[in-house]
């Protein structure tokens, strides 16, 4: 009886954008919420609601949706624990305000409302922190920012700073696109400046940087014309370093920038160049074009992971270094993404780097929300160590930030060795729900309110209209992966007979099998459980077809399925 054997079902992952037919044969057409582990498919894990971050000293959480998280060790006042700060939806109407949450003991904490910034701007918001000073801002706007020793959160110490030449020291209105650390300076990226008549002047490719920062502070000196000072105040002014500007030779304007391994390459629409400290006091950067078909679409597109900078450009998904770049996307889910975002918007689309899991999400919204609705309801994952492409859902989120687990958690787990079980057991779980990390985990801010887990047990939740509203609602994880269009007998009528499933563990397994006319005629379904791949493994079909598919579900965790095999039979031309 001929058969077609499918080993290494983890080996290619998810491809969108291949025809069916000349996809390699372990290759799958869709797949939700599954990790391919080389020769295996793993279950992914699901999100969970976790009150502890948004919860108050009176007993309560606070359910107002957040917009930005940014975790620093500890400051001044927190006794030493791990800090999260928020940059969320205002107790004042229409504007933003930003909170903090201490990991150790809960105390989540308004620090203070802003209200020039309106909500609608949440995504062109920024975060960021240096030496253990978090900030928050958003382009048109001043940043603010929660300095070690500071009790409360204030703007950023020499803000706007400029000395004319009759040594008076004035301060102007100064935004930007962006504000990043690096080199123990900050530096403004895509500014707005005030000019000497009151005007605000846009300089789209203009990057400017402080003066060094101290231990646990700000820097204080961002004047570039401090030596127009006294010489004793010019003298105190430049001590931590000379502050200073430049305008980069592009013709679009600056969106993000990313480090890799000491370089700062800085992304306009179309570009890439690079920054490296020059160990000149007064010009301390050198900066250079490194490529120039090679941008970003917006702000969080871009981030580092083992070596490479991982680049949303708007029409593909590049991984580069200093050498060279190239499409992880191209063949795969390229065209996918570009129908995303077909017509783009700011937050459309945010990367993530998940280290634990060797994992990039490409987060995008879904088909289900109003199209002015850019929180993410799923994103593709690309495992960088696999070079494989699956799927996950995402519980209608603003952002996703890996942060410290909250004290006593259920989901805090134990170490490996004291697990329960012995682990080369078919009956004990595989892949399972909990999660063993001790740094901390990814989570997601909910544009409905909350904050969840990202990758834990078996549950999901979903941003659902129901009744007349919109509500979150948890469901079982749904985890599967499909493949169609496979063509058995050569262009010849076939019949799936049998098929055996080889893998390891003892969780549930739901197969189906298909068989259509033609692609696009709609494919007829019959499905089948396998209760344990330890005791039942073969599988009888009668599944008539000129072309076929199969979708293997997963119930719950423990089964890692690695290889189908489909014995068939020709049934004519």
């Amino acid at each position: 009886m001929p058969k077609l054997a499918i080993s290494g079902l983890g080996k290619v992952g998810l491809m969108y954008d291949a025809d069916p037919a000349d996809m390699p044969i372990n290759a799958v057409t869709d797949a939700l919420n599954v990790r391919f582990a080389g020769r295996e498919v793993e279950q992914g894990l699901g999100s969970q609601y976790e009150p502890y971050y948004t919860w108050m000293i009176e007993g309560m959480a606070e359910v107002c949706p957040m917009y930005l998280a940014q975790p620093i060790i500890y400051d001044g006042f927190s006794d030493g624990a791990r800090l999260v700060f928020f940059l969320g939806e205002s107790w004042e109407p229409g504007a933003m305000a930003i909170y903090s949450q201490n990991m150790s003991i809960p105390d989540f904490t308004g620090l203070t409302t802003i209200p020039d910034w309106p909500s609608s701007s949440r995504w062109s918001a920024y975060k960021g922190q240096i030496n253990n000073c978090p900030f928050f801002g958003a382009q048109g706007f001043q940043p603010y920012g929660k300095q070690y020793d500071w009790e409360g959160v204030s703007t950023l110490p020499g803000w706007g700073e400029q000395t004319g030449g009759d040594q008076i020291v004035v301060t102007r209105r100064w935004s930007c696109k962006k504000l990043i650390s690096f080199g123990n300076r900050l530096i403004m990226m895509n500014t707005s400046e005030e000019s000497s008549g009151g005007v605000d002047l846009p300089y789209p490719t203009r990057l400017r940087w402080s003066g060094f920062t101290q231990q646990n502070a700000f820097p204080i000196n961002w004047d570039d014309t401090a030596l127009n000072r006294t010489p004793e105040e010019a003298a105190a002014a430049v001590i931590d370093g000379y502050a200073g500007w430049m305008d980069l030779a592009s013709d679009t304007q600056l969106i993000d920038a990313c480090n890799n391994g000491g370089t700062l390459f800085v992304y306009s629409e179309r570009e890439t160049f690079s920054v490296t400290p020059s160990g000149n006091a007064n010009s301390p950067f050198v900066t250079k074009q490194v490529y120039s078909d090679c941008g970003v679409l917006d702000l969080g597109c871009v981030v580092n992971a083992k070596g490479y900078n991982y680049v949303f450009t708007g029409s593909d998904f590049v991984r580069h270094d200093s050498v060279r770049w190239e499409s992880v996307a191209e063949g795969v889910c390229r065209d996918w993404l570009n129908e995303v975002v077909s017509t783009p918007r700011p937050g459309a689309v945010r990367l993530v780097n998940y280290p634990e899991l060797n994992e990039i999400w490409v987060m995008t919204k879904g088909d289900d929300q109003e199209a002015d609705d850019c929180a993410k309801t799923q994103c593709l994952t690309f495992n960088y160590i696999t070079n494989t492409w699956s799927r996950k859902s995402l519980p209608y989120i603003n952002e996703a930030v890996f942060a410290p687990i909250a004290p006593d958690s259920s989901v805090a787990g134990s170490t490996w060795d004291s697990m329960p079980g012995a682990w080369d057991d078919a009956g004990q779980e595989w892949g399972g729900a909990g999660l063993h990390i001790a740094q901390g985990t990814m989570i997601g801010l909910c544009a409905a309110g909350g904050v969840y887990y990202l990758n834990t047990g078996d549950v999901e939740y979903r941003h659902v209209y129901s009744a007349g509203a919109w509500s979150m609602q948890s469901q079982p994880l749904q985890c599967f992966i499909e493949r169609r269009g496979l063509d058995l007998g050569d262009g010849v009528r076939s019949l799936v007979t049998r098929t055996e499933m080889s893998g390891t563990g003892s969780g549930r397994i739901e197969l189906a099998m298909a068989g259509a006319e033609t692609e696009g005629a709609g494919y007829s379904w019959d499905k089948q459980g396998i209760e344990s791949l330890a005791t039942q493994r073969r599988l009888t079909w009668l599944v008539d077809g000129n072309i076929h598919g199969y979708r293997l579900g997963f119930n719950g965790f423990g089964s890692i399925p690695s290889k189908l095999t489909i014995y068939f039979e020709d049934n004519g031309e």
